[in-house]
């Protein structure tokens, strides 16, 4: 009986191993595709390219949900896969005024990427994202 057990454990080891490598291999396929049609990553050799699918992870946000925040620091970009962006900075209604007001900058869609200039300057995050909707970002 023992024997038994531990063989159809086994077995479904395997099953869900197999399963779990598979669908890596699907997703990577994916990544990379997408990733080949970025202007932004174009000029990245093959290799180079293939490093970045290998440390891309897929992040999903609900409607109005706060990607960034207007003065965080940075540690990466995002990339939208799917959905829109809303990008906006906080901005002094007045010269007087002390109370500051979140205006609409852009909107990012499937392909586009923010995030990066924190990234580039090595200072705080210059703006705020949301999501418009369920958005998918890598």
């Amino acid at each position: 009986m023992f024997l038994y057990f531990f063989k159809s454990l086994l077995q479904d080891r395997l099953t869900f191993r197999r399963i779990i490598v598979k669908n890596n291999a699907k997703k990577r396929k994916l990544y990379e595709a997408f990733i080949e049609t970025l202007p932004l990553l174009t000029s990245l050799e093959l290799s180079e390219r293939m490093k970045v699918v290998d440390v891309l992870s897929t992040r999903v946000y609900n409607d109005s949900q706060q990607i960034i925040a207007q003065g965080d620091l940075a540690d990466c970009f995002y990339i939208v896969e799917s959905g829109q962006v809303r990008i906006t900075m906080k901005r002094s209604r007045t010269k007087k005024d002390q109370e500051e007001e979140e205006v609409d900058i852009a909107t990012c869609s499937r392909g586009q990427y923010f995030g990066e200039l924190a990234l580039v300057t090595n200072k705080p995050r210059a703006a705020s994202a949301y999501a418009v909707g369920s958005v998918k970002c890598l």
